[in-house]
């Protein structure tokens, strides 16, 4: 085998990144919409 010809191959570790910070501004007294935008409760769609 050429020297040419040889494989190398590195160990790679693949972290994931965390989600961004979310800042919530305003009142939280609309606790629907406030969830919904935290993405803690699914937006609720109208046919």
């Amino acid at each position: 085998m050429r020297s040419c010809d040889l494989v190398l191959a590195i160990p790679t570790v693949v972290r994931p990144l965390p989600k961004p910070v979310r800042t919530i501004i305003g009142t939280l007294s609309d606790t629907a919409r406030m969830l919904v935008g935290s993405d803690l409760r699914p937006a609720e769609t109208t046919p």
